[in-house]
């Protein structure tokens, strides 16, 4: 089949609260700095009576990257789960604006759309706190045969593994993806979540991925490995196509036995981290379906990666 979709992106479909925090906030909380916690409808309702807000846009971490990807040019499809609420209305038009196709159906149980309370501290690092509300309520019924058989690459959200119906997608996706000779990625999304799943991860990785996009802990976590050359080693026994970022410390990507490294951008003000994971594999596999080199792949995720530290949110907006 013709491959008229560049990247197809699986994902929790999630509109970002960004808070500005002080440390003793989040200690008051019980969070844990940089970390990801789901909370239920009575947390997040305490959170919107609580917290201060800076901003609001749709988000989740590859729906982030399906924007920027399509900013830059590629042909992209978003696949998450809505509710036919307000806010789900914002996130399906900002997507429409922002030149990502999104077909999947509305929910229209009463559950709310997806939230998630960004914590940013002033050293620029992002807490979450995330109700899943609608997105978890991904099912099989949500396939998408044709998208799917259309697509170069087809990029999962580590996320999504905290809802077992979206789980159930994943193993029909990948089977359409593996007929239509669609390359299949994932993103780890979050060393906690890596840790609830680990055996359930590893064995798709090991058995499913193609290129696989971890942060140096996630990596570790995955592998159960102690330091970073042993979990960059035990990641590479698992998988082809390895991208692990590693903060100010760069990036290192390993394809079938080949490592390359690139320093890390020099950014004059982190503002905040919100989204730099997602940025950089956007630029990477932007490049990757272009066919450019992998060190030109790498030099396009680092500086998106860089841009978008230098502000709030994990977006570039069109000023930057």
């Amino acid at each position: 089949m013709t491959k008229v979709i560049d990247l197809l992106g699986m994902g929790n479909a999630i509109v970002d609260i960004l808070c500005l925090a002080q440390k003793k906030d989040l200690e008051s909380m019980g969070l844990k700095k940089g970390m990801m916690t789901l909370v239920n409808d009575e947390e997040v309702q305490n959170l919107k009576d609580t917290a201060i807000v800076d901003s609001m846009m749709s988000g989740g971490s590859v729906a982030n990257s399906m924007v920027h990807f399509s900013a830059l040019g590629g042909r992209g499809q978003y696949v998450g789960k809505v509710a036919n609420d307000d806010i789900g209305d914002r996130f399906r038009q900002e997507m429409a604006e922002l030149n990502v196709r999104f077909e999947t159906s509305s929910l229209a149980n009463g559950t709310a759309t997806g939230c998630c309370h960004v914590f940013v501290t002033p050293d620029a690092q992002r807490t979450m706190c995330t109700y899943l509300g609608a997105s978890a309520m991904l099912t099989p019924a949500d396939l998408d045969v044709a998208a799917v058989s259309a697509s170069s690459i087809l990029l999962i959200e580590g996320y999504l593994w905290d809802s077992p119906g979206a789980v159930e997608l994943i193993a029909e996706t990948v089977r359409v993806a593996k007929r239509a000779q669609t390359r299949v990625a994932l993103t780890l999304s979050d060393p906690m979540l890596v840790d609830r799943h680990r055996d359930r991860m590893h064995d798709f990785v090991r058995q499913h991925v193609d290129l696989l996009f971890a942060n140096e802990l996630e990596a570790q976590n995955l592998c159960q490995a102690d330091g970073w050359e042993k979990s960059h080693k035990a990641v590479c026994a698992i998988v082809d196509h390895a991208i692990i970022t590693r903060g100010d410390q760069g990036s290192v990507v390993t394809v079938n036995g080949v490592t390359y490294g690139r320093a890390a951008d020099l950014v004059s003000a982190v503002v905040d981290t919100t989204g730099a994971g997602d940025s950089y594999a956007a630029g990477y596999l932007h490049g990757l379906t272009n066919g450019w080199p992998i060190n030109r792949c790498m030099d396009l995720g680092s500086e998106i990666a860089a841009a978008t530290v230098s502000h709030m949110g994990g977006r570039l907006d069109s000023s930057n």
